[in-house]
């Protein structure tokens, strides 16, 4: 009889060392991936899954349920850095929670501990701002319960996360990480004078430019240009049928132009003939005056 109880005891022994052992070993599954950061999925749940009651108490909730899948973003990240690992999570309704808290388990089935938490950023989920809440958990393999004040009903609600780590992958999605660093965006800069040389050489040669020709200083008008200038105005003054009704008349206004332009030649020779005579005629006088003068002033000498 002692014989058998000893087995027993020792079989049950051996099943919980069993036990321990395979729990070891799924804690540590994370800690055997590098350091970095990495994307994984999750499930949520209004009941806590170890006990199947709510925070509440109550059994099952079907609109907490799907509170819990909207409110949270789809992808989680997890990151581990010497030993240590961070989980950062989106929680979307900002308008409409407050007093936001974060809860993890220290172990399986025990209870849950606040733990501080930091805000590394912001994104949109169903048309609302969805904030990033980033905290230190003891395993990624334990339940996360997030808690927060309902604005305009005064409750206090409470839901749990489960991650699924056998989707682990590399990368950040929509947050912020501290392990890995983000991309350097390098911002081209472009000189204002180069850029704005280029752009007036490129209108410069599509303009047409059109020579300019400066017009030469008029000169002084001669005694000619100007007579010739006067009898064009003259001819033209002639020629206006409202100052001179004569023209118009077929073959008169030629005639009596040209008969004009005769009439004006011959008294001009005319004119310049009496000139010449007069200087003639004066200077004949000049002559014959002088002599006579000498002849007197040399009949007196002798």
């Amino acid at each position: 009889m002692k014989r058998a109880f000893k087995a027993k005891k020792a079989v049950h022994g051996l099943i919980m060392l069993m036990g321990i052992m395979a729990f070891m070993l799924s804690y540590n599954t994370v800690y055997a991936i590098e350091d970095g950061a990495y994307i994984v999925n999750r499930t949520t749940s209004y009941n806590n899954p170890d006990t199947g009651l709510t925070a509440r108490g109550e059994t099952s909730n079907a609109t907490g349920d799907g509170m819990s899948a909207r409110i949270l973003a789809d992808e989680v990240l997890v990151e581990q850095s010497n030993g240590r690992t961070f989980v950062t999570i989106g929680m979307g309704m900002e308008s409409s929670i407050n007093s936001v808290t974060m809860q993890i388990q220290e172990q399986p089935g025990g209870p849950f501990l606040i733990v501080p938490h930091t805000i590394t950023g912001t994104s949109v989920l169903n048309d609302d701002t969805c904030v990033h809440y980033r905290f230190e958990v003891t395993s990624p393999e334990l339940i996360i319960a997030p808690r927060f004040i309902v604005e305009g009903m005064g409750m206090e609600l409470e839901f749990y996360v489960t991650l699924h780590m056998n989707s682990l992958r590399p990368g950040t999605s929509i947050f912020l990480s501290e392990m890995v660093e983000a991309p350097v965006v390098v911002e081209e800069v472009v000189e204002p004078a180069i850029e704005d040389g280029e752009a007036g050489l490129a209108e410069l040669e599509e303009t047409e430019i059109e020579p300019v020709i400066e017009e030469p200083e008029a000169a002084e008008p001669t005694e000619h240009q100007l007579a010739m200038e006067d009898r064009l105005e003259r001819l033209t003054t002639f020629m206006d049928p409202e100052a001179n009704p004569l023209v118009g008349t077929s073959g008169l206004s030629t005639h009596v132009f040209m008969r004009s332009q005769a009439v004006e030649e011959e008294a001009t020779a005319l004119a310049n003939i009496w000139i010449y005579l007069v200087g003639g005629v004066v200077g004949i006088g000049v002559l014959v005056g002088g002599y006579l003068v000498y002849r007197k002033k040399r009949g007196g000498g002798s």
